[in-house]
């Protein structure tokens, strides 16, 4: 697994914060716009046009990612509003997305930590980690207090 801390800057991640709930609230077909055990989720690929600010996450996203491993590419990223009570269980994603990515864009909630194996990983505004997702048991910890915002992005291999 790697962290990296302050991928993205605390104004980035209020700027997505904001689109999500202006873009969440219109009329969107259900590719772009879905609601999943209580979570709220827009598709990046689908708005990307829309935003100056995800079209840059976007590119630095590949860009750094590509150092780590040149034959990865985006399979599919989201924009995930996790409202109190909602947690999601230990599982392993799909065996064609070997990586996956969680970007935290704020941590003015409680609860909520992402969970790898036994590990605890803390929400930090702009934190990014990585890692493989279709091998290693993962999920949520159980929202308490406030709402959880978060880009998750899965990786497929060349």
């Amino acid at each position: 697994m790697k962290i990296y801390d302050n991928f993205l800057s605390k104004k980035d991640c209020k700027e997505i914060i904001k689109f999500h709930k202006e873009w969440f609230a219109r009329e969107l077909p259900s590719q772009v716009k879905k609601y999943h055990n209580q979570t709220e989720i827009l598709n990046i690929e689908g708005l990307m046009c829309w935003s100056k600010v995800l079209r840059q996450f976007y590119s630095k996203l590949i860009e750094t990612i590509r150092k780590y491993n040149k034959k990865l590419y985006i399979s599919h990223s989201e924009i995930v509003r996790w409202p109190t009570n909602v947690e999601q269980e230990a599982h392993h994603d799909f065996d064609f997305n070997p990586y996956t990515c969680i970007m935290y864009l704020n941590h003015d909630y409680e609860g909520g930590q992402t969970f790898i194996k036994k590990e605890l990983i803390q929400p930090k505004t702009g934190r990014m980690i990585l890692f493989k997702g279709n091998k290693i048991k993962h999920g949520v910890c159980k929202i308490t207090k406030g709402v959880r915002y978060t880009i998750p992005v899965w990786w497929d291999s060349l």
